[in-house]
This record gives structure tokens, C-alpha cells and sequence, in this order.
């Protein structure tokens, strides 16, 4: 595991020290905190928190119900983790706290400490898990089946007219249910056209693919019309596999299959 030890100074300057330990990727990063005199853990934190902001420290800050870190700036912020690609994402940890008491040359002195500890199990449970579902606003209904049935067997799957407040901005919040989300789901049918916010749609699934790897997935889902004519898959998903789907359970199955996601085991409700 690697360390870093934060040694607050005084008139509240702080000097980082990088300690390499022996890394076991699977144990995570820890920052480990030299608190000084602190003897309770909220006045501590409070301290700390003050000395991260006057120190222009923005990728770790407090709140009562934890430390909220932007795991990828904190990495970017030092070398010896440019080799981790798992710290990624938003989160937020507990500190570890311990004060003790020491008996130096004749004098009790107080000493605290603080330790965050960053593991890839608290990445990966805190990484989007969303579902985006791309359509016409005339298939909807359709869709509406779909995100139901996603539902109801544990996914979270993303549809405009639930996850949009009334007022937002229409880009703003397609953007941010692609951050929010682990694959987009595009269903093509006879409605579908490559055009406006649908191909912004696909611009945001193919960012969000490249920066998320093998936890994005993109679904591409062409139904043929009442008269089984297929319809054209747009250009830009055509570097992606599709399926052609005569019937929606068959769809359906295909998007459980395609998710990088598990559904959990089943059990007695």
C-alpha cells in the first residue's frame, strides 16, 4: 500500500511526503495525516479541512457526512500514481482517526492522526451504474416497457421525462445522465433518425465510452417496422455490434447480456 503523510506545518502550510511501501494494488492508496494536538476527531477534521483550503488543496475537502475526493485529480496531483488507472470517480470516505498520549523527556504531549484510505472496491461501488436510454419521442411507450422491466429485476435504468427535473437545460442534463451512466441503450426504429439530440446522444455514449473503457457500453437494439423492413442503424454506431430484434424479450435479453453489470443472485423476496 502506498502512503502519503501529510505533515502540517506551522502558520498552516503543508509539505506532502510520498512513502513507497509494499503495493498491493488490492489494498488501495492511504493518506495518512499528522494532526498534532487534536484529541477529538470533529475538531480534527475541521482543522484539517481548514489547512487543505488555505493550501488550495481542492481535490479532498470535508463535509459532516464524510470527505468528498475527486479521486482522478488526486491522482493527477502525484507521480508515483500515474500508473494507477483504477483511481477514478467521485467519493465519499471516512477517516480513521486515533489520538494518543506520549511521555516525551518528562512531558505528556498529545498526538493525532488521520487516515483516508482510497481501495478499488470503493471505485468500483461508487462508479455509474445507470442505464441510458436513447429513443424518439414517439417509441416511448415502448421504452417505457423496457425501463420498467429493468427495474423491476435491479438495474437503474435512465429516462428523460423521470431523471430530468422540470427547468433543466435539455443538453445539460443528457450530459450529465451519460456521467451517471454504465451503458446507453439505443433503440432504432423506423422513428429514429440520426439527427439533432439523438446525434448528440450518440456523440456523448462514444465520449463516455472512451473515457470509461470496458465499463460503458454502448447497445444498439433495430427493430424492423410493421412491414419487416429494417431500418438503417446510424452511421456513428455502426463501429459498434448491433442486433436485430423480432420481439422485446429478445431485446431485452440482449441489453442484460450487453451490460457490464450482474444481476444479483436470486433469492426469496
Amino acid at each position: 500500500m502506498k502512503h502519503f503523510v501529510c505533515q502540517i506545518l506551522l502558520g498552516g502550510n503543508i509539505v506532502w511526503q510520498q512513502l513507497q511501501g509494499q503495493h498491493d494494488e488490492g489494498l488501495g492508496v492511504a493518506l495518512h495525516f499528522v494532526l498534532g494536538s487534536q484529541r477529538f476527531q470533529r475538531e480534527a477534521e475541521e482543522f484539517l479541512e481548514g489547512v487543505l483550503r488555505r493550501n488550495e488543496i481542492k481535490w479532498l475537502s470535508w463535509k459532516p457526512q464524510g470527505w468528498d475526493l475527486d479521486v482522478e485529480a488526486f491522482r493527477q496531483s502525484f507521480e508515483i500514481l500515474q500508473s494507477d488507472g483504477w483511481l477514478k470517480g467521485q467519493l465519499t470516505l471516512k477517516m480513521d482517526f486515533q489520538a494518543e498520549r506520549r511521555d516525551e523527556f518528562g512531558r505528556v504531549r498529545e498526538h493525532a492522526y488521520g487516515e483516508i484510505v482510497v481501495r478499488p472496491s470503493d471505485v468500483e461501488r461508487h462508479m455509474p451504474k445507470r442505464v441510458f436510454l436513447s429513443h424518439r419521442g414517439v417509441d416511448k411507450p415502448m421504452v417505457r416497457r423496457f425501463h420498467k422491466a429493468l427495474e423491476q429485476v435491479g438495474f437503474q435504468p435512465w429516462l428523460d421525462e423521470d431523471a430530468m427535473a422540470a427547468g433543466v437545460k435539455l443538453e445539460r442534463g443528457l450530459l450529465q445522465g451519460f456521467h451517471e451512466s454504465c451503458a446507453a441503450v439505443f433503440f432504432v426504429t423506423a422513428n429514429y433518425r440520426d439527427s439533432g439530440y439523438l446525434g448528440t446522444e450518440i456523440d456523448y455514449a462514444i465520449a463516455e465510452e472512451r473515457t470509461k473503457g470496458d465499463r460503458f457500453k454502448i447497445v444498439t437494439l433495430v427493430f424492423a417496422d410493421a412491414d419487416h423492413v429494417t431500418p438503417e442503424v446510424p452511421d456513428l454506431l455502426r463501429a459498434y455490434v448491433w442486433k436485430t430484434c423480432v420481439h422485446e424479450l429478445d431485446a431485452f435479453a440482449e441489453i442484460v447480456r450487453a451490460l457490464p453489470l450482474r444481476v444479483e443472485g436470486i433469492n426469496w423476496k
